[in-house]
């Protein structure tokens, strides 16, 4: 099932501010706030599942994105670094060099530009 939410060009506006200053964790949670309305309004079970269903993705996108430091943003973070060292044979950079804000500013968020870029 594909779920469609619309957008009002506010929503769009805030959305394309979020992404253009990089504010992704902020950019997931507005997300999130619109697919809420969306199943708050939704008539049917099987679109409100969906949505719910979508709303919480959001949610972990935004953990994860943010490195809050929950059980999800920690797990996914240390898988990828994880991943990193094995392939490359040694600890990322960012790992070696420490540093939860040195953390954030070196990891890309390509994911998060993807997402937004095809939500806009």
């Amino acid at each position: 099932m594909s779920i469609i939410v619309a957008l009002t060009q506010t929503q769009i506006n805030t959305l394309t501010d979020l992404q253009a200053n990089d504010y992704y964790p902020e950019a997931y949670r507005q997300m999130q706030s619109y697919v809420n309305d969306a199943a708050a309004n939704a008539t049917d079970a099987a679109t409100v599942s969906e949505l719910n269903n979508l709303s919480n993705w959001l949610d972990k996108a935004a953990s994860i994105n943010s490195n809050d430091g929950s059980l999800a943003s920690d797990f996914v973070r240390g898988a990828t670094e994880g991943i990193y060292e094995q392939i490359k044979g040694v600890p990322p950079a960012i790992h070696a060099l420490g540093g939860a804000a040195l953390k954030r500013q070196t990891l890309k968020p390509r994911h998060a530009r993807q997402c937004c870029g095809t939500v806009l």
